[in-house]
């Protein structure tokens, strides 16, 4: 199983392995007759073409009758397909061409392809598409189809590995080779010699198995049973050879790559330390940025109470500021209101009074008086009298008094008691002294 073969040789052979007296034709047959179910179970659809409309179509007679003439003069008749797989080849590439949108240039918007290992198919659909002067092919090579589909498919390992086994979907067949099979026999048999030959690791048989200068050797010469067993013996130590010095080679590295890491792990535990530094660090720099932010808060709490109570503060002062101001208004109100009862209603009234209880005066009661004029001009001086006196004294009862000093009222009864009637009676008494002295000095002088 290990040898190069056809993947479905492989594949049969693994199968009869394990099943008893498993033909070639019964393990194939499912695979010819219910083809069209295997694959419904993989999710691949098969396209009813309708071949009986295609095989009377002019257009497709004329290409398969095209292709007959073209082998006809160009290969021997062993190789040449016939008119039914023509036929088969004519059908496919209009059935899938007829499904595409014409003028159709754009591999991506396209939905329909032919994909065949056949190189004759896909030389029949370059000549077509030569003929028909279009760009995009119809028929696909299954290496050319999965590039295509990886653009929509995200890179895996399955779409790598269905690449690499697309470039070598041709190889899977090619016939059975009998003189490898004669080596490959040869080999094993002069394996089985060796003694516990099972303790021979499956990797060291696939090696010879798989030596393709060891199966040309043993197949170009005719080599005995012992010749044989020599080779294989060779081969065999050739190999545990090269496996010793891979193992060494590997031991170093692993010794290399063991040092490497104990210092990495001794960096690692370096790193880990100051990482465990810096995380505390961390933790004492984030414990005092919170002590910090407390302290702010606390602050800027106090600083609210602090506003709120020199808000508070500021409205009992404006409280007692508008009661003062009222008191003040009060009192300079009462002020004003006793000024003017003092100064100008009482000495109003008592003047009023005086007038009319002089009214009984007469010119007889009084021999100076002799006319009921000078009467009345003597009522009128003593009821002008207490308002005289009461102007007269106002400045001196506003002098001390600011609320009176700026008022007008009492600014004007102290200026008209000042200016108008202290200030005229003083120069009238100062004349009326100066003359008196005057005559009485002259009187004592005997001047005349």
């Amino acid at each position: 199983m290990t040898q190069p073969l056809p993947s479905i040789a492989k594949k049969f052979f693994s199968t009869a392995a394990s099943t008893a007296n498993l033909s070639a034709a019964d393990f194939f047959r499912p695979y010819i007759d219910e083809l069209r179910f295997i694959l419904e179970e993989k999710g691949i659809s098969v396209l009813d073409a309708h071949p009986s409309i295609y095989h009377t179509r002019q257009d497709v007679i004329d290409d398969v009758m095209h292709e007959v003439e073209r082998e006809t003069k160009e290969l021997p008749e062993k190789r040449r397909k016939g008119y039914e797989a023509l036929l088969h080849d004519a059908v496919l590439w209009h059935a899938v061409n007829d499904r595409r949108p014409q003028n159709n240039g754009s591999p991506f918007e396209t939905e329909y392809w032919a994909v065949s290992i056949d190189w004759r198919l896909i030389g029949f659909d370059r000549a077509k598409r030569a003929a028909i002067r279009a760009k995009l092919p119809v028929v696909l090579h299954p290496s050319n189809l999965v590039q295509l589909i990886q653009f929509w498919v995200p890179r895996s390992p399955e779409l790598e590995e269905s690449l690499v086994d697309s470039l070598r979907l041709p190889l899977f067949f090619q016939s059975f080779d009998l003189e490898d099979e004669r080596a490959t026999l040869k080999v094993l048999e002069s394996m089985s010699r060796f003694e516990n030959v099972g303790d021979l690791p499956e990797s060291a048989i696939r090696v010879v198995l798989t030596n393709r200068a060891l199966r040309a050797r043993i197949s170009n010469i005719e080599a005995s049973n012992q010749e044989v067993f020599e080779l294989v013996h060779d081969e065999l130590l050739s190999h545990h050879r090269n496996v010793s010095q891979q193992l060494e080679e590997t031991k170093a590295v692993l010794d290399e790559k063991e040092q490497h890491l104990l210092e990495e792990r001794a960096a690692r535990s370096v790193v880990e330390g100051q990482q465990d530094i810096t995380a505390k660090q961390i933790a004492d720099l984030e414990s005092e940025r919170r002590m910090a932010e407390q302290r702010a808060q606390d602050l800027e709490n106090a600083q609210t109470q602090l506003q709120q109570r020199l808000q508070e503060a500021n409205e009992a002062t404006n409280e007692i500021q508008a009661h003062r101001d009222r008191a003040e208004a009060a009192e300079r109100s009462l002020t004003r209101i006793k000024y003017v009862g003092i100064f100008l209603v009482l000495p109003t009234l008592l003047g009023v009074g005086i007038y009319f209880l002089s009214s009984a005066l007469t010119p007889e009661m009084l021999p100076v008086i002799t006319t009921d004029t000078r009467v009345l001009c003597l009522r009128l001086f003593a009821a002008t009298l207490p308002l005289t006196l009461a102007f007269c004294f106002s400045a001196k009862y506003v002098e001390p008094k600011p609320h009176l000093n700026s008022w007008k009222l009492s600014k004007f009864l102290s200026w008209v008691g000042t200016k108008v009637i202290v200030a005229p009676a003083l120069i009238a008494g100062e004349g009326i002294f100066t003359g008196g002295t005057w005559d009485g000095i002259k009187a004592l002088l005997g001047i005349s």
